[in-house]
């Protein structure tokens, strides 16, 4: 069983078609083929069906191969185009091949014709695959910056020295600062510098760069980080390191600004100890019934411990 190939035929002879799938079969492979003569033939077979090769000669009554290459490029097909003729001087060859024409053989020598098949079929097949991983990898580009983009979390990427690579629209918004502002230091110069007392905040010191530099996860670590404009706002951090190949080439911090909620859970202390110290009796019961909170005015008016009222 040989090589299947599908080879589309532009040829208006079909002793001189046959003659070109008896020599691709003599090298090696097992041929689909149809021949197509005019315009219309040829523009149908592109779009209904599925080629590995064009093989054209170079005129025709209906269809020369400089029109078929053409219509070839219009369609946006990357297939190899090979020029059998049976007269071509050497400037035409030198201008198809200029064109896009992948190679060219004669007709009275088709011994060379299987070869140069071969090559083209396979230089065609690896561009193929380039660009499909090439397209792949934009369209995860794509999605992650669809993703990143979208995203209520601050995310940088830094590489092994700190110095941020990344920083996502969120991130920009949140510190003040734009990529181009920060990139030629370490983040921590820019929004870890000081702490909230304003002493200065030594690198060294800082929990985050010390997980870097140890190549170790950093998870729900609080913290605060200074804006721009300085002004100190809280945050919960998560940071973990960037692996290619095995080489750790970097890290992602993801954190987000928690200020508002740290002020809400402050308010519910300062509501919560208010409630327990009153002296007027305040109890909380859930839809059972059952009593979820008893402060010590309710100690004195009824005279049980909030142990016991809660048994």
């Amino acid at each position: 069983m040989g090589k299947p190939i599908r080879a589309l035929l532009v040829e208006d002879s079909k002793v001189a078609a046959l003659a070109v799938v008896r020599e691709l079969e003599r090298g090696g492979f097992d041929v689909t083929s149809k021949r197509v003569e005019t315009k219309e033939e040829f523009i149908n077979a592109l779009s209904n069906e599925e080629w590995d090769v064009v093989i054209s000669d170079y005129v025709l009554p209906g269809l020369n191969g400089a029109e078929a290459l053409d219509l070839l490029h219009q369609k946006g097909k990357d297939l190899p185009f090979i020029m059998v003729s049976g007269t071509i001087i050497e400037d035409v060859a030198v201008e198809i091949m200029k064109r896009g024409v992948h190679d060219y053989v004669m007709k009275d020598n088709l011994a060379g014709l299987c070869p140069v098949v071969m090559r083209e079929v396979k230089d065609a097949r690896v561009r193929h695959e380039k660009k499909s991983s090439e397209e792949q990898l934009k369209w995860q580009l794509e999605l992650m910056k669809t993703i990143t983009d979208n995203a209520a979390s601050c995310l940088f990427m830094m590489d092994v020295k700190g110095h941020p690579t990344f920083m996502n629209p969120a991130a920009e918004k949140v510190t003040g600062y734009t990529l181009d502002k920060i990139k030629d230091k370490p983040l921590h110069d820019s929004v870890h510098y000081k702490y909230p007392d304003g002493r200065p905040y030594p690198m060294s010191e800082c929990p985050i760069d010390n997980a870097q530099a140890e190549l170790t996860e950093m998870k729900n670590y609080e913290d605060v980080f200074t804006k721009e404009d300085g002004t100190l706002y809280s945050v919960v951090c998560y940071l973990a390191p960037l692996t290619l190949g095995g080489k750790v080439f970097g890290s992602v911090l993801e954190f987000r600004d928690i200020t508002e909620s740290k002020k809400e859970e402050a308010n519910l202390r300062r509501l919560a100890t208010v409630v327990l110290d009153s002296n007027d009796a305040i109890t909380i019961q859930d839809l059972d019934g059952n009593i979820t909170a008893w402060n010590r005015g309710a100690e004195k008016m009824y005279g049980w411990s909030e142990e016991e009222a809660l048994k």
